[in-house]
């Protein structure tokens, strides 16, 4: 998805209904979707360009964005830290595998995931295949 499109898709968490998954599920509150949308328009400014978001049920917010194969997420929780995956979806030929995560981590601040996005775009060769 675009940039614009996620914006949106981001922005509708907020309209959830209490109940929406099933009877369960509560809006995502607007920090929460905020802290999203902050780490989206960043990774648009670092030269990220495919994106998509999805609501939690407990009203976290995860923004994947997705470069050469890997998924970099962040799932935003309703005090704004974020639980990171990293994790490679496509083989070289663009075949899809069985995610294989490349790293993990819980409780992260927003300045560590902004360095955790860092090292995504290098580690991961985006810098090279741009």
């Amino acid at each position: 998805m675009t940039l614009d499109e996620t914006k949106e898709k981001i922005e509708s968490f907020k309209a959830l209904e209490k109940g929406w998954h099933f009877g369960e599920g509560i809006p995502a509150k607007p920090e929460t979707a905020g802290a999203a949308l902050s780490l989206l328009y960043l990774a648009a400014r670092k030269g990220f360009d495919n994106f998509d978001a999805f609501p939690g049920v407990d009203g976290s917010v995860m923004l994947s964005i997705y470069k050469n194969g890997y998924n970099f997420e962040c799932d935003f929780d309703s005090e704004n830290s974020g639980t990171i995956w990293i994790e490679q979806y496509l083989d070289s030929e663009g075949v899809l595998l069985v995610f294989v995560e490349h790293h993990y981590s819980e409780n992260n601040s927003f300045a560590e995931i902004l360095e955790k996005l860092d090292a995504f775009k290098t580690l991961y060769g985006y810098d090279k295949l741009v």
